[in-house]
């Protein structure tokens, strides 16, 4: 209305200025000053707020500093995170990581009322020259499938943090994550201020399930009797082989699987053989065998068993075998 009742005002002078212009020149300019102040006015509530605006390398300090997936999932692709630049008197160095170390433990009990969890800590972290407060450090958390590109942006990340030297306990820049258990996983730390970036990744895993199994490949069992093989085969690929010795046999169904101990995910594909002939199966060794599956490879832990029901002479056997590995 303001700006309307102005136009308006500029149309009866323009009237006037037909009749006596000299007279009115003073009003005019007066007239013209506040519209250019009213104009001026709206531009400025108009400027963005650039707190949060993205940076050229990256997303600003402080827009998000520890974040995660509720279930697990995987985080779309994270831009670094950038801080302000160095005060007076900082230092003017790139943040040149030094080797890094993470230290896995059992998560607090009030943390993992269902034994599933591990707490892994990254901290003495340090570089090979000084830098200034305002450097971020970020830490994220995947699996082995985690990667950072020449840009560093970071993709299949599951949970990131970032701190910087101001916010440091006692002079100590530390990271914890809660992970879970039997997971083959990777830590990505990754620094940068406006002299550079730098990065280290670790690998690391929290073994809980089978902490005293044997490692792969390996066997369980018998195999004069029943027996599971872990092996690699031609393919250089993870295989998996029930075997069982027999006599003659009215019936048999014997199977195999691998499973994730803790939640009891299916790591590898059920297989089973099965045989109920008018004739009896001869004396002899009968297997089945199975692949891990795709996503079965991100585990540390697997629990295999393998089922063997028999018929002979009208007499049903039941035998069940199983033995926990480490596949890593």
């Amino acid at each position: 209305m303001v700006f309307k009742k102005m136009i308006a005002g500029f149309g009866w002078f323009s009237v006037q200025k037909n009749k006596s212009m000299e007279g009115h020149f003073p009003l005019i300019y007066f007239f013209f000053f506040l519209s250019l102040l009213f104009i001026n006015c709206i531009k400025d509530d108009k400027k963005p707020d650039r707190s949060n605006t993205l940076g050229l390398l990256g997303i600003a300090a402080g827009t998000q500093t520890s974040t995660g997936s509720d279930d697990d999932q995987v985080l779309p692709p994270i831009p670094p995170i950038v801080g302000p630049p160095a005060g007076p008197g900082g230092p003017l160095n790139p943040p040149i990581l030094n080797d890094i170390q993470a230290q896995v433990i059992n998560a607090p009990n009030e943390d993992d009322p269902f034994k599933k969890l591990g707490k892994v800590f990254i901290d003495n972290i340090t570089f090979q020259l000084p830098v200034h407060s305002q450097t971020t450090i970020t830490s994220y958390v995947g699996r082995r499938n985690m990667k950072i590109d020449n840009d560093g942006n970071v993709s299949n990340a599951l949970h990131y943090s970032t701190k910087t030297p101001s916010n440091a306990i006692n002079g100590v820049i530390q990271f914890s994550f809660l992970i879970n258990s039997d997971l083959k996983l990777k830590i990505i730390l990754l620094a940068r201020n406006e002299f550079g970036s730098s990065f280290k990744e670790v690998t690391f895993s929290h073994n809980r399930s089978c902490s005293n199994a044997n490692l792969f490949p390996t066997t369980i069992g018998d195999c004069e009797d029943h027996c599971i093989k872990a092996l690699t085969n031609e393919d250089g690929k993870m295989e998996f082989q029930s075997k069982y010795k027999h006599d003659n046999l009215d019936f048999l169904n014997m199977d195999i699987i691998g499973i994730d101990p803790l939640d009891e995910h299916d790591l590898t594909y059920y297989r089973y053989f099965f045989y109920n002939g008018n004739a009896p199966l001869p004396l002899g060794s009968t297997s089945v065998s199975t692949k891990i599956r795709e996503f079965g490879e991100n585990y540390t832990c697997m629990l295999l068993s393998s089922e063997v029901i028999e018929e002979k002479n009208n007499i049903l056997n039941h035998r069940h075998l199983e033995g926990l590995i480490r596949i890593e």
